[in-house]
């Protein structure tokens, strides 16, 4: 929070430079202007070709962070000498692969450099932990919820023909097909809508074939629309919670056309159980693209704690009461 507030008012950010072109520098001056956390403030950024003014630019402001992108170490080698007489620190990081690990730390063995890391998911008393953390929040959410579970129901079945929950087949833990449970939101017929719509119109078939979604989907009934917003659709997800099926914090249960886009990443993603929220919904949501989902999925199973799953919690609680639900 008081990074934040910090970040707000242009305070207490540390200067930085940014070298490289491509999809990692841009994720990372991404995430440098989204996220508080860092109290990185890019000052300048430059080109791979740009080498040779960087030293002179940072003496000029007083610069003494670089970050570098670019996948041949070549030129990073190259040039290493002359960046270590101005920079204090240099954080080299060459791809846009995601590294699974936060709290890697640097080890050596004799002159060769390398990071260590601690895989948290094979600690089997992180694993009770975990369940004790998921049983409690789910319980405390449940009670806090009983005059959702009485009201949305009824308002459902008034508002358009159907039932009032809606019962969606996804993939669970090691692939296992599980029931995932949530309040209606589109209409009785949304099936049949989907298809003679993407038949119709080339563009949303094409949408929909990436994301498995639509913005503004026409299925979705005014009600459901204010359901997904507040994320009030998935608390019958908490039935999920109780029979064992998925967890309160995880990665998105997902269907299976989805699984091409894990790649060798859904070996991991899929030995945990699915959570009813999770990194990914807290990070930006339906905002994000596939392959940094799948990123912040592995993240999250390779760095689980209790502190992470309250935090996600927390970033949750936020997140709906700003509305920024699914569409």
């Amino acid at each position: 929070v008081v990074r934040a507030g910090l970040k707000r008012l242009g305070l207490g950010q540390i200067p930085a430079f940014l070298v490289g072109e491509g999809a990692a520098a841009e994720r990372v001056a991404r995430i440098f202007a989204a996220d508080a956390y860092y109290g990185i403030r890019l000052v300048r950024r430059f080109r791979r070709d740009e080498l040779r003014a960087i030293v002179a630019a940072a003496r000029a402001a007083d610069v003494k962070h670089l970050f570098c992108c670019y996948k041949d170490d070549r030129y990073f080698r190259a040039q290493l000498p002359e960046f270590t007489r101005q920079f204090t620190f240099i954080e080299y990081l060459p791809t846009e692969m995601a590294f699974p690990v936060a709290g890697a730390r640097a080890v050596s063995v004799g002159t060769l450099g390398g990071l260590e890391m601690v895989n948290r998911r094979r600690m089997k008393a992180l694993d009770w932990e975990k369940r004790v953390v998921d049983g409690a929040l789910a319980l405390l959410i449940a009670v806090c919820a009983l005059p959702l579970f009485a009201l949305v129901p009824v308002l459902v079945r008034l508002t358009s023909r159907g039932p009032a929950f809606y019962r969606a087949r996804r993939l669970g833990k090691n692939g296992r097909p599980i029931d995932v449970w949530k309040f209606r939101s589109m209409y009785a017929d949304a099936d049949r809508r989907l298809q003679s719509m993407l038949d119709a119109d080339p563009a949303l078939k094409a949408e929909f074939a990436r994301d498995f979604k639509l913005k503004g989907d026409p299925r979705v009934t005014p009600l459901g629309r204010f359901l997904r917003k507040t994320s009030i659709d998935e608390l019958p997800q908490l039935i999920n919670v109780v029979k064992g099926d998925m967890a309160l914090v995880g990665p998105r249960p997902i269907v299976e056309p989805e699984i091409a886009h894990y790649g060798k990443s859904y070996g991991i993603f899929s030995s945990v159980k699915p959570g009813i929220t999770g990194l990914w919904q807290v990070s930006g949501r339906s905002d994000t693209d596939y392959a940094e989902r799948v990123a912040l999925d592995v993240h999250y199973i390779f760095n689980w704690s209790p502190w992470l799953d309250l935090w996600i919690v927390f970033r949750t609680a936020v997140a709906v009461l700003k509305m920024k639900g699914s569409y």
